[in-house]
């Protein structure tokens, strides 16, 4: 359904639009200016509680780490004063014998605790590098050297513990589950003893839990902090708001009596006009609109009037433009069919010979296209294809292709054993009275359809292409002859070539490689030579005609040439109709 409103109507609440988005404007700055207060504030309470708390933290930090660092240390010596004296009623070569005594085993792999349960281990290794005693049994046994690569930091520490009574640092290198971790030791001589005591600790396990509770604790005492300043502000920013709402209110109101009288001076004229201005829809051109009202009223009615004095008139020429653009139209598309009609269009053109397949596409840019092709024999084994493209677009090169297909067909009578010279008979003929300076690039292929030899000359047109029935490509080399119309003593050379059995001649003209996407990429000679190769084997008609079906996808509706193909393939049947 379809709701109609007045001018006072619209006008009435245009306005009260108007006020309220006013209304909510000042609201919204007012909540803003009390958020960026309120922002401020707690921005000034937060950099303040946050400089004290990170002062504390790091402060807690360094303290509650050294101190771990020192009980490890003191783990470390502890363990090491006690194996000093147990070490001497044991061989100390032996270390099989060491790992089997129990009393040696609990006091040199004894578990760290701290307040949130294992944190870490002792173990024992010599003065080689060879552990001794460790709670991981993959390692114990073997040479730390072994792990000096992957786990270069502990490596480095263990070196150091040759040459010091006591080490420390930082490292990563398994646990006593076989997990890689991040820890920290302290590694002190057994004094009297060729081994060394590491006390182990992991950094998650032992360090962090702490850090991580002091932090916690800090934004506990942040989180209460801003919820105060908000609580403030939130009450601030509701008073603000219900003092806006009154005012705003009261402006409504008043706003709402002057627009009901001021819509009212306004919308009077524009119904008369509007009644008006619907009979003259109703094509009552000979009755007046009335000229009353507002000086902007006044000049649209006046302007109404002027109006339709000319409308009659302009009716009439629109018709009259009209049926000349249909009857143009028509004519345009009479053209096209008189053009095509031009062009050998039924196939197979020669169903009587089994020598060959022979198939033509001809789509034109505009209304009529300047491309073509022909094929024609010259006798009984010969058979002349042609294809072409005029420069331009439109008429002008619909009637010069017209012209040019004409001189070929004669041309090609006149010399039926050399292409090249027919080319020439047609460029003299295309320069004699060329004020239009047009010229015409072609391809001329003389093919014997008994042993698929072919002769074939070249006016500046794209080089065709031969394509085998396992998909090998090779180009018909261009001799760089130009193009025909242009130079009335240019001679044209003629090469020849030959078509295996399955093997395609493939002719096309730039229109073709040269369509443009809508993202201003060209089709190119590899995109084509790519969907040959790809197509190699399938049916000729089904080659070209799908090919202009990609192309006008690959185009969308930014095709500004004419797209032409003439294919034609050697089915290996000689003039008998035997396989050759």
């Amino acid at each position: 359904m379809t709701y109609h409103f007045s001018i006072r109507q619209l006008m009435l609440s245009i306005l009260l639009l108007i006020i309220l988005l006013l209304l909510v404007a000042m609201a919204m700055i007012a909540d803003n200016n009390i958020k960026q207060l309120t922002a401020n504030d707690i921005g000034f309470a937060e950099d303040a509680l946050e400089q004290l708390l990170q002062e504390n933290f790091e402060q807690s930090k360094r303290i509650l780490t050294q101190y771990g660092e020192e009980r490890v240390a003191m783990t470390a010596e502890n363990v090491a004063t006690q194996l000093s004296l147990m070490l001497k009623d044991y061989d100390q070569t032996n270390y099989a014998l060491l790992r089997k005594a129990l009393p040696l085993r609990v006091l040199a792999n004894q578990t760290i605790y701290a307040l949130d349960g294992v944190v870490g281990y002792v173990d024992l290794y010599d003065i080689n590098g060879v552990s001794i005693l460790h709670p991981n049994k993959e390692v114990e046994g073997r040479n730390f050297s072994e792990w000096k690569d992957q786990y270069p930091d502990m490596w480095a520490l263990v070196l150091r513990s040759y040459k010091e009574k006591e080490v420390s640092g930082y490292y990563t290198f398994l646990d006593a589950e076989n997990r890689k971790q991040k820890k920290f030791l302290v590694s002190h001589r057994v004094e009297g003893t060729p081994f060394i005591v590491s006390a182990t600790v992991v950094i998650n396990k032992y360090f962090l839990p702490v850090h991580q509770a002091l932090r916690q604790e800090g934004q506990k005492i942040a989180d209460r902090s801003r919820q105060t300043i908000k609580q403030s502000a939130d009450e601030l920013s509701k008073k603000i708001k219900i003092r806006v709402g009154i005012w705003g209110l009261v402006l409504l109101i008043i706003s709402f009596v002057a627009g009901f009288f001021l819509s009212a001076a306004i919308s009077d004229p524009v119904r008369k006009l509007s009644r008006a201005a619907r009979r003259v829809g109703r094509g009552n051109f000979a009755e007046p609109i009335p000229e009353s009202g507002p000086n902007e009223i006044v000049d649209l009615a006046h302007s109404f009037n002027m109006m339709k004095g000319n409308l009659v008139g302009y009716i009439d020429q629109v018709k009259e433009e009209a049926a000349s653009r249909q009857a143009m139209e028509s004519e345009m598309q009479v053209a096209r069919e008189i053009q095509t009609s031009l062009l050998p269009n039924s196939f197979p053109p020669f169903p009587d010979h089994r020598e060959f397949d022979l198939y033509a596409i001809n789509e034109s840019a505009k209304e009529v296209a300047g491309d073509f092709y022909d094929f024609f024999f010259l006798n009984p084994t010969t058979m002349a294809l042609v294809i072409a493209d005029v420069s331009g677009k439109g008429v002008p090169a619909a009637l010069f292709m017209a012209v040019t297909r004409t001189l070929f067909r004669a041309a090609c009578k006149q010399s039926k054993t050399d292409p090249g010279t027919a080319l020439a008979q047609v460029n003299v003929a295309l320069c004699d009275n060329n004020d239009q300076c047009m010229f015409v690039t072609a391809v001329l292929v003389y093919y014997d359809i008994r042993t698929g030899d072919f002769r074939y000359a070249n006016a500046g047109h794209d080089d065709p292409i031969i394509v085998g029935p396992d998909g090998n490509l090779r180009l018909l080399a261009n001799p760089a002859n130009v193009v025909l119309g242009v130079d009335e003593g240019q001679q044209y050379s003629t090469s020849h070539d030959s078509l295996l059995q399955d093997e395609m001649l493939f002719c096309y003209t730039d229109g073709v490689t040269e369509a443009v996407a809508p993202d201003k990429t060209f089709f190119g000679r590899k995109r084509l030579e790519q969907y040959l190769r790809d197509s190699a084997g399938r049916e000729m008609k089904t080659i070209c005609t799908t090919l202009v079906s990609d192309l006008d996808n690959f185009q969308g509706e930014n095709r500004f040439d004419d797209i032409t193909i003439l294919a034609l393939k050697n089915r290996g049947y000689g003039s008998e109709g035997l396989i050759l």
